[in-house]
């Protein structure tokens, strides 16, 4: 993207969603308005490494493009993640989506109804009833305790949770699968693992205030040794061994492009991949049979 001279950069705007519900706010990170030039765009800053997010179909995205869309009906927006510590090999480091305009109609109406749905929960004596779980659930601070969550987790084992918790080996084993339930439980398994990870968080808190968990205490992690002065350690034994005492190895690619020229940089690297991974159909990256070479010429055998 770039600021051409008709356009208006707006860093740090509160966004005005009062007419959906007063209580609605947010923050844009940056946005560009180019009435003359028929554009509106809207970006939003991700600083994580551990999670690549996607722009189509982000509804925090449609969430900061729906006030100032609906201010210049018609205009073209463009929405924008950009996350510097996420290299994607199709899309770089940020990634895209050219909004329609009627999504952006369809949202405004989802969004007044999940202002309903709130309210409903909020004087509900059951607020489970309007929970669902999700990835979102990895980002909750009730994820420790939230019965939604946990019920998702259980049911790739079709099992309720006494009965879990009672035995000692993996309810169902994978070969005993359908391809469906296979889908299935990979599906579920991001949530079944942030449960289990909330759960052993909890306990470890519960434990440092004094809370016994039978079968469980908690014990120091793995030790590794360390000097306690490099210094004098090169000084007293350094010239037994010299050079040999250190270690040189070549940075690598990321941390030599922040001192040279990128071009430079991609003249003496290759994309590598490290292995293979399942991953959803909606992925970006392209499917791949790691395996179809050796195959084929056992069969040509």
């Amino acid at each position: 993207a770039r600021l051409s001279p008709t356009g208006t950069l707006y860093s740090e705007t509160r966004l005005n969603i009062s007419w959906v519900d007063k209580r609605l706010f947010g923050t844009n990170d940056a946005m560009i308005i180019d009435i003359e030039n028929n554009l509106i765009e809207v970006f939003d800053f991700k600083y994580g490494k551990g999670l690549k997010v996607d722009a189509v179909d982000n509804e925090q995205l449609l969430y900061y493009a729906l006030p100032v869309a609906i201010q210049h009906k018609g205009v073209r927006t463009i929405a924008h993640i950009v996350q510097p510590r996420i290299y994607c090999p199709t899309t770089g480091k940020a990634r895209s989506w050219d909004i329609p305009y009627r999504t952006l109609l369809d949202f405004e109406k989802k969004l007044k109804q999940k202002v309903k749905l709130v309210d409903e929960a909020t004087k509900s004596s059951d607020v489970y009833k309007y929970a669902k779980a999700g990835d979102h659930c990895k980002f909750c601070k009730a994820s420790k305790f939230c019965k939604k969550l946990r019920g998702q987790a259980l049911e790739v084992a079709s099992l309720d949770f006494d009965k879990v918790l009672s035995q000692t080996s993996i309810p169902v084993e994978p070969r005993e699968l359908t391809p469906e339930q296979i889908a299935k439980a990979l599906q579920l398994a991001p949530l079944i693992e942030e449960w289990a990870r909330a759960v052993k968080d909890y306990a470890f808190e519960e434990m440092k205030r004094g809370v016994n968990i039978p079968g469980y205490k908690i014990v120091n992690k793995q030790g590794r040794r360390k000097w306690i002065d490099e210094q004098e350690v090169l000084d007293k034994v350094g010239w037994m061994v010299g050079e040999s005492a250190f270690n040189k190895k070549l940075k690598s690619p990321a941390q030599l492009q922040k001192l040279l020229n990128k071009k430079i940089i991609s003249e003496f690297t290759i994309l590598e991949s490290s292995g293979h991974t399942i991953a959803p159909d909606k992925d970006s990256r392209k499917a791949v049979l790691p395996y179809a070479d050796d195959f084929d010429s056992i069969i040509n055998q």
